[in-house]
């Protein structure tokens, strides 16, 4: 069995929909630059990866069945580039096609409820319900004082096919990313279709 597919399918679900609600809440509320070890709990996860963070950029390094795997979100270009290092290729994904699979056209337009505080790893942290067309609470984010979300916990969507998922950061180091981290490397190829 090829597990490059298997991992495509995988890493899109995963690592472009769920991260996607990041930069959804932070388009509008501003955040630090970071980078972090981020776990989704997830079928077919967990998924572990280090990610790093801009308000209109994100990578993610993950490594699935002992493949590394990186996926680079450019907001800022409409497009998401998943490179498979072990081979030099990468495959790239227009951000518009994957609104079926995406958090973030879900979560526009939304309104978002301000919970209270909580203390999250130590630190205080604002939890805010963002709620779906009929007003009710949909997605919860607990967001830090650099408005980083920490944590977020995505329900099921039966619609979109989107499993529920659970969202953790921990390592959080905040500071301005290396824009290198979210161009294409040298010598990669485009994957034939």
């Amino acid at each position: 069995m090829n597990v490059i597919p298997v991992i495509k399918q995988a890493i899109i679900a995963a690592c472009i929909c769920i991260t996607s609600i990041t930069c959804t809440y932070a388009q509008s509320e501003s955040f630090a630059e970071y980078s972090a070890t981020q776990t989704i709990e997830t079928v077919p996860g967990p998924f572990v990866n280090k990610i790093f963070m801009t308000p209109n950029k994100e990578r993610q390094d993950a490594s699935l069945g002992g493949t590394v795997v990186t996926t680079i979100i450019r907001h800022d270009k409409g497009v998401a580039w998943l490179l498979i290092p072990s081979k030099k290729e990468y495959n790239e994904i227009d951000i518009t096609t994957t609104a079926a699979a995406s958090v973030h056209p879900t979560l526009q337009g939304k309104s978002n409820t301000e919970l209270g505080q909580e203390t999250l790893e130590g630190a205080v942290v604002k939890k805010f319900a963002l709620n779906n067309e009929d007003g009710q609470p949909s997605t919860f984010v607990w967001v830090s004082e650099s408005g980083i979300i920490l944590k977020a916990d995505i329900p099921q969507n039966d619609t979109t096919g989107r499993p529920q998922a659970s969202i953790y950061l921990k390592d959080v180091v905040i500071g301005t990313q290396d824009s290198s981290l979210f161009e294409l490397p040298d010598g990669y190829i485009k994957a034939q279709d």
